[in-house]
């Protein structure tokens, strides 16, 4: 079984609210192939904002986990509508009846799966509308971020490691180990450190 570690990371995650200084962003997150994880969305320079809607395409191999999301402060009492589109995309939709307006911080908590058959590649926040305090209605920029795939035997260190070094020994799980096994190690040295290491 080959194991990967599923690494999310940023190239460009920034959606700049034409000329009004407002930002959007994903949040770079890490997770292992099979696991359950959150994206996380925020927003800054939004306070006039009222209402603000986008289109999310997920990385190949990374799914939404239900249709929920979960609001963070920054929505401000919104209404949270989440759609799937024909095409397989999410459409999200954050509205105030009573013309409230957003805050700074976390927007959007998202559950994603990652799948095993997770492959580096590219996701996106697309057709990005907001309105404002004013009601006017605007589109801003597409913005993409990059899911990175790494085989773990990558990140694993090769070392002669001597045996009164160690401190503890566990699996990828977080379970603690009585002696090594063989699958990938999790040594915590008695000076601190910590080494992954690969038994045969």
């Amino acid at each position: 079984m080959n194991m990967k570690q599923i690494i999310f990371s940023i190239i460009f995650a920034l959606v700049s609210f034409s000329a009004m200084g407002q930002t959007l962003s994903v949040q770079p997150i890490e997770a292992k192939a099979g696991e359950q994880t959150t994206l996380a969305v925020s927003l800054s320079g939004a306070t006039a904002m009222t209402a603000l809607q986008f289109n999310l395409a997920l990385p190949e191999g990374v799914t939404l986990a239900g249709n929920e999301a979960a609001q963070g402060a920054a929505t401000n009492g919104h209404t949270l509508d989440v759609e799937t589109l024909d095409n397989g995309d999410n459409l999200l939709i954050l509205y105030s009846m009573d013309l409230n307006t957003f805050k700074d911080g976390e927007l959007l908590r998202i559950p994603v799966t990652i799948g095993s058959n997770a492959k580096s590649s590219e996701g996106s926040l697309y057709t990005v509308r907001f309105s404002t305090t004013e009601a006017v209605s605007s589109e801003s920029n597409n913005s993409s971020f990059t899911l990175e795939v790494q085989d773990i035997d990558d990140a694993i260190e090769s070392m002669k490691i001597e045996h009164n070094d160690v401190k503890e020994i566990f699996n990828l799980g977080g379970q603690r180990l009585n002696a090594k096994h063989r699958g990938v190690n999790v040594l915590k040295m008695k000076d601190g450190t910590t080494i992954k290491t690969m038994i045969k």
